[in-house]
Protein backbone atom coordinates (compact mmCIF):
# COMPACT_ATOMS: atom_id res chain seq x y z
CA UNK A 1 0.00 0.00 0.00
CA UNK A 2 3.12 2.14 0.58
CA UNK A 3 3.38 4.64 -2.98
CA UNK A 4 7.15 4.59 -2.83
CA UNK A 5 7.68 1.01 -2.74
CA UNK A 6 5.43 0.50 -5.46
CA UNK A 7 7.62 3.46 -7.57
CA UNK A 8 10.49 1.52 -6.50
CA UNK A 9 9.43 -2.04 -7.64
CA UNK A 10 7.85 -0.52 -11.00
CA UNK A 11 11.56 1.21 -11.81
CA UNK A 12 13.13 -1.85 -10.64
CA UNK A 13 10.70 -4.04 -13.60
CA UNK A 14 10.67 -1.21 -15.90
CA UNK A 15 14.59 -0.23 -16.41
CA UNK A 16 17.21 -2.16 -17.96
CA UNK A 17 16.94 -5.47 -19.37
CA UNK A 18 17.27 -8.61 -17.65
CA UNK A 19 18.19 -12.23 -17.20
CA UNK A 20 15.77 -13.77 -14.99
CA UNK A 21 17.06 -17.44 -13.78
CA UNK A 22 14.01 -19.03 -12.17
CA UNK A 23 14.84 -22.72 -11.06
CA UNK A 24 13.94 -25.76 -7.92
CA UNK A 25 17.04 -25.40 -6.09
CA UNK A 26 16.43 -29.32 -5.11
CA UNK A 27 16.84 -30.43 -8.97
CA UNK A 28 19.97 -28.41 -9.17
CA UNK A 29 21.81 -29.36 -6.93
CA UNK A 30 24.44 -32.18 -6.72
CA UNK A 31 25.32 -33.58 -3.12
CA UNK A 32 23.63 -33.10 -0.25
CA UNK A 33 24.51 -29.76 1.64
CA UNK A 34 25.52 -28.39 -1.18
CA UNK A 35 26.92 -24.60 -1.31
CA UNK A 36 24.76 -21.98 -2.42
CA UNK A 37 27.27 -20.46 -4.57
CA UNK A 38 28.24 -22.83 -6.60
CA UNK A 39 24.65 -24.00 -7.30
CA UNK A 40 23.81 -20.31 -8.56
CA UNK A 41 26.96 -20.42 -10.68
CA UNK A 42 25.83 -23.90 -12.06
CA UNK A 43 22.36 -22.79 -13.43
CA UNK A 44 24.11 -19.11 -14.09
CA UNK A 45 26.76 -20.88 -16.81
CA UNK A 46 23.71 -22.65 -18.04
CA UNK A 47 21.82 -20.01 -18.72
CA UNK A 48 24.70 -18.26 -20.71
CA UNK A 49 25.17 -21.92 -22.76
CA UNK A 50 28.30 -23.09 -20.76
CA UNK A 51 28.23 -26.37 -19.03
CA UNK A 52 27.25 -26.17 -16.05
CA UNK A 53 28.45 -29.40 -14.57
CA UNK A 54 32.22 -28.62 -14.43
CA UNK A 55 32.80 -24.89 -13.72
CA UNK A 56 36.32 -25.26 -14.62
CA UNK A 57 35.41 -26.02 -18.07
CA UNK A 58 32.74 -22.96 -18.23
CA UNK A 59 35.19 -21.01 -16.95
CA UNK A 60 37.50 -22.53 -20.16
CA UNK A 61 34.52 -21.46 -22.16
CA UNK A 62 33.94 -18.43 -20.87
CA UNK A 63 37.67 -17.29 -21.95
CA UNK A 64 37.38 -18.70 -24.82
CA UNK A 65 34.64 -16.38 -25.52
CA UNK A 66 36.62 -13.36 -23.93
CA UNK A 67 39.34 -14.20 -26.27
CA UNK A 68 37.38 -14.45 -29.69
CA UNK A 69 37.95 -17.97 -29.76
CA UNK A 70 34.98 -19.77 -28.50
CA UNK A 71 33.34 -20.39 -32.33
CA UNK A 72 37.03 -21.38 -33.69
CA UNK A 73 37.44 -23.78 -31.02
CA UNK A 74 34.12 -25.09 -31.78
CA UNK A 75 34.39 -25.58 -34.87
CA UNK A 76 37.55 -27.50 -34.07
CA UNK A 77 35.85 -29.59 -32.21
CA UNK A 78 33.19 -30.80 -34.46
CA UNK A 79 36.34 -30.99 -37.20
CA UNK A 80 37.89 -33.37 -35.05
CA UNK A 81 35.16 -35.80 -32.98
CA UNK A 82 32.32 -35.14 -35.78
CA UNK A 83 29.95 -34.23 -33.14
CA UNK A 84 29.28 -30.81 -31.21
CA UNK A 85 31.14 -29.68 -28.88
CA UNK A 86 27.72 -29.45 -26.25
CA UNK A 87 28.12 -32.93 -26.98
CA UNK A 88 31.62 -33.73 -26.32
CA UNK A 89 32.03 -31.57 -23.31
CA UNK A 90 29.71 -34.18 -21.39
CA UNK A 91 32.71 -37.09 -21.98
CA UNK A 92 35.27 -34.24 -21.24
CA UNK A 93 37.45 -36.26 -19.40
CA UNK A 94 37.49 -39.60 -21.98
CA UNK A 95 37.68 -36.91 -24.86
CA UNK A 96 40.89 -35.24 -23.87
CA UNK A 97 43.13 -35.55 -26.61
CA UNK A 98 40.48 -33.88 -28.93
CA UNK A 99 39.58 -31.22 -26.74
CA UNK A 100 43.07 -30.19 -26.48
CA UNK A 101 43.85 -30.36 -29.96
CA UNK A 102 41.24 -28.29 -30.64
CA UNK A 103 42.45 -25.40 -28.00
CA UNK A 104 46.24 -25.58 -29.57
CA UNK A 105 44.40 -25.56 -33.34
CA UNK A 106 42.62 -22.23 -32.22
CA UNK A 107 45.06 -20.83 -30.78
CA UNK A 108 44.13 -20.54 -27.43
CA UNK A 109 47.42 -22.36 -25.91
CA UNK A 110 49.87 -24.93 -25.95
CA UNK A 111 49.66 -28.94 -26.18
CA UNK A 112 51.54 -28.76 -22.99
CA UNK A 113 49.23 -26.26 -21.48
CA UNK A 114 46.39 -27.82 -22.10
CA UNK A 115 47.74 -31.28 -20.53
CA UNK A 116 48.77 -29.91 -17.69
CA UNK A 117 45.00 -27.75 -17.28
CA UNK A 118 43.41 -31.44 -17.69
CA UNK A 119 45.86 -33.17 -15.22
CA UNK A 120 44.42 -30.86 -12.55
CA UNK A 121 41.10 -31.19 -13.62
CA UNK A 122 40.03 -28.13 -11.78
CA UNK A 123 41.90 -28.64 -8.42
CA UNK A 124 43.12 -25.21 -8.85
CA UNK A 125 39.51 -24.02 -9.27
CA UNK A 126 38.13 -22.46 -6.43
CA UNK A 127 34.91 -20.32 -6.49
CA UNK A 128 33.90 -17.62 -3.83
CA UNK A 129 31.08 -15.71 -3.27
CA UNK A 130 33.37 -12.56 -4.48
CA UNK A 131 34.24 -14.22 -6.76
CA UNK A 132 30.74 -15.17 -8.49
CA UNK A 133 29.49 -11.57 -7.54
CA UNK A 134 32.20 -10.45 -9.93
CA UNK A 135 31.19 -12.50 -12.71
CA UNK A 136 27.67 -11.21 -12.37
CA UNK A 137 28.97 -8.08 -12.19
CA UNK A 138 30.98 -8.39 -15.51
CA UNK A 139 28.31 -9.74 -17.05
CA UNK A 140 26.16 -7.59 -16.05
CA UNK A 141 28.31 -4.81 -17.70
CA UNK A 142 28.89 -6.52 -20.90
CA UNK A 143 25.16 -6.32 -21.41
CA UNK A 144 24.62 -2.44 -20.72
CA UNK A 145 24.81 -0.12 -17.17
CA UNK A 146 20.91 -1.51 -16.74
CA UNK A 147 21.10 -4.81 -16.82
CA UNK A 148 20.34 -7.34 -14.19
CA UNK A 149 20.59 -10.89 -13.36
CA UNK A 150 17.74 -12.00 -11.16
CA UNK A 151 18.11 -15.36 -8.97
CA UNK A 152 14.37 -16.97 -8.27
CA UNK A 153 15.26 -19.98 -6.18
CA UNK A 154 12.05 -22.92 -5.58
CA UNK A 155 11.95 -24.51 -2.12
CA UNK A 156 15.37 -22.95 -0.64
CA UNK A 157 13.84 -23.02 3.28
CA UNK A 158 13.50 -26.76 2.62
CA UNK A 159 16.62 -26.97 1.06
CA UNK A 160 18.45 -25.33 4.25
CA UNK A 161 15.86 -27.12 6.88
CA UNK A 162 17.62 -26.89 9.88
CA UNK A 163 21.30 -26.83 8.88
CA UNK A 164 23.01 -23.76 10.29
CA UNK A 165 26.00 -24.21 8.14
CA UNK A 166 23.49 -24.11 5.06
CA UNK A 167 21.51 -21.11 6.33
CA UNK A 168 24.89 -18.86 6.86
CA UNK A 169 26.23 -20.03 3.74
Amino acid sequence: SDPEILTTIEDSVMTGTKDVILFNIDSKSGETGERIVDILMRVFNEKRGYFPDVCWIAELEETLEEKGLYQKFKNAISDISAEPWEEVRTRYTFEQDDIIEALERCGFQSKESSERMFESDGQNYILTPEKFAQKIKKHCDLRGNDHQVIFLIDEIGQYIGDNSQLMLN
